[in-house]
């Protein structure tokens, strides 16, 4: 009689649907996945163009990276936890999960009277945020082969486009007086999409759960329990705490929270770097980060990130390119549009139109890149040529973002950086699910968000430590006796200003916008030296790998999924 923690792998929820499903199915069940992440985007862009309203709303628009660090920390620490818990409990939870939770937060950022109210509900919005971000790539995974996972996750992001086009005129046309709407609206899209979704995972799951395989696991389990002393509620606590080492994942979120926040808040609201509560702050993080690497070194049992079994270092090395790519996008756009709107008096939909050539050109190229993919069967030439372009694109934004600069420069810029990210980001996606054994797809791909989100938070973070210590030192400098407060956190009065006071901020916001650029071309160099020890593969050879190893596994746990007979089992 074997194990049972053997027997528990067959009654992973997910495996057995992918085992019974239909090619209608699975085709309905993609595009419910993409309306959702494509309600998701719109929520996301529809907020950033109204986030500039809100922040001047409640007075606190140099605040704008603090919410999205928080949010970023959130789910960093969330993703593993889905991964894991959607393997054994299902899909349909955490999308469900993830639906109510971005319900609840959009009610309470809709009806905010504060700023701290916001970042309170985005909390509870990661929750959400995380849960739709991750399940996507790995639901797409379940039902792709390696060879056509790159043009499938390209269509994945298509439907954005259309946010990227019509988000800024919703944004402008809510403007100060109904920014509250760009919550509220999404409230009522949020449960009109998700259910559907929701309906269609609770019904493959239903009948995986009938599947003769499942139940015979079911029942051999139940008898092994049997023949086992019953566990204490105490000893059922430990064995969940060390399956999902939820000690580790709390002191990387302790070491993130602590660490990150005091570089946005030490100066604009905690009272400077000598103030107690900075010091304690960033001393608790650097604490809990040596008792993370003590506790992951010496003491957990399961780690969170599963090495030791993968044959190569590509997926870490892949992961962290994704890293760089978010800590680059964070880094150099998040106050972009911001300094269009002040440069050039133009409002935020105007500024985020100006900035969109990043964002299609990268959706487009995905697509493409992925079709030459599944033609070729090759990957990493085209993280190559990525790399080549954003490294231009990039190094073109430097002059292209200088205050008098021309809007056709500032876009033709922009959109050759995102044709290289485009060119980038599938290749590394489908480089990180394809070099390792399908049972760890999930968990990997849970890995590969979880850098893309530490990159985010630190991108983040650097860009609102610089944009609130320089923009005031240059301001006090250039410009003295202006008033910093409203210059800083009210774009009308910044747009307002008489000359040559006016000339002389815009300069200060130049100058910063400039060193943000030239750290996000210095990081793309260090992006193109992490691809070179990654191994290159064919995309057939690394799916044969895949199956050799699948085949490997049922060979250990034969018997239990001998009489099903499911109806259509082969990948889109």
């Amino acid at each position: 009689m074997r194990h049972l923690e053997e027997s528990i792998h067959e009654l992973n929820v997910a495996e057995q649907y992918t085992k019974i499903w239909t090619k209608w199915e699975k085709y309905t069940l993609y595009a419910l996945i993409v309306l959702i992440a494509w309600v998701l985007h719109w929520e996301a862009s529809v907020i950033q163009v109204s986030s500039i309203y809100v922040t001047s709303a409640l007075g606190s628009s140099s605040l704008i990276s603090t919410l999205r660090t928080v949010s970023s920390i959130v789910q960093t620490v969330l993703l593993p936890f889905y991964s894991k818990i959607s393997d054994k409990v299902g899909r349909s939870s955490i999308y469900g999960l993830a639906v109510i939770s971005l319900i609840v937060s959009l009610i309470i950022q809709a009806t905010a009277k504060n700023y701290d109210t916001i970042l309170g509900a985005q909390v509870i919005h990661a929750f959400g945020f995380g849960g739709i971000f991750i399940m996507g790539p790995i639901v797409i995974g379940d039902l792709t082969d390696v060879v056509s996972r790159g043009l499938f996750q390209g269509l994945y992001g298509i439907p954005n486009i259309i946010n990227i086009f019509v988000t800024p005129f919703v944004g402008d046309a809510l403007g100060f007086a109904h920014w509250r709407w760009a919550y509220a609206m999404n409230v009522i899209i949020f449960a009109v999409t998700g259910a559907p979704l929701v309906a269609m995972l609770l019904r493959l799951e239903y009948r995986a759960r009938h599947t003769p395989g499942y139940i015979a696991a079911a029942e051999e389990k139940k008898q092994l329990k049997a023949t086992q002393p019953q566990k204490t509620f105490g000893q059922r606590l430990y064995r969940f705490i060390i399956n999902y080492d939820i000690v580790g994942s709390l002191l990387l979120a302790g070491a993130l929270t602590m660490i990150l926040l005091p570089l946005v808040l030490a100066n604009a609201r905690w009272g400077g770097w000598g103030s107690s509560i900075t010091i304690g702050t960033l001393v608790g993080g650097v604490v809990s980060f040596i008792l993370l690497i003590i506790w992951e070194w010496k003491f957990a049992e399961v780690r969170l990130l599963p090495w030791a079994r993968w044959p190569n270092s590509t997926p870490i090395f892949a992961i962290i390119i994704i890293s760089l790519i978010s800590l680059i996008q964070s880094s150099n756009w998040i106050y972009f549009p911001l300094y269009l709107m002040i440069s050039r008096k133009i409002s935020s939909g105007r500024a985020n139109l100006l900035d969109c050539g990043y964002s299609v050109a990268s959706a487009v190229f995905q697509v493409i890149t992925g079709y030459l993919m599944k033609r070729t069967k090759k990957w990493r030439p085209f993280t190559w040529a990525g790399i080549c372009l954003m490294v231009l694109g990039i190094g073109l934004m430097i002059p292209a973002r200088l205050p008098h600069s021309s809007d056709a420069f500032v876009v033709v810029s922009q959109t050759i950086a995102g044709v290289g990210a485009g060119m980038l980001d599938i290749p590394i996606t489908v480089a990180v699910q394809s070099s390792v054994p399908r049972k760890d797809l999930a968990i990997v791909t849970a890995l590969m968000q979880v850098g893309s989100t530490i990159g985010f938070t630190i991108g983040s973070t650097i860009s609102g430590s610089l944009w609130n210590s320089m923009i005031p030192e240059l301001l006090m400098k250039n410009v003295p006796g202006i008033n910093m407060r409203q210059v800083m956190g009210n774009v009308t009065y910044a747009q307002n200003l008489p000359e040559p006071e006016y000339s002389l901020v815009v300069d200060c916001f130049g100058q910063a916008q400039r060193v943000l650029t030239i750290i996000a071309c210095c990081m793309v160099a260090l992006a193109f030296l992490c691809t070179l020890p990654m191994k290159s593969f064919g995309l057939d050879e690394t799916d044969n790998y895949q199956k050799d190893h699948e085949n490997d596994t049922t060979e250990k746990h034969e018997g239990l999924d001998d009489e099903i007979t499911p109806p259509n089992t082969e990948k889109i």
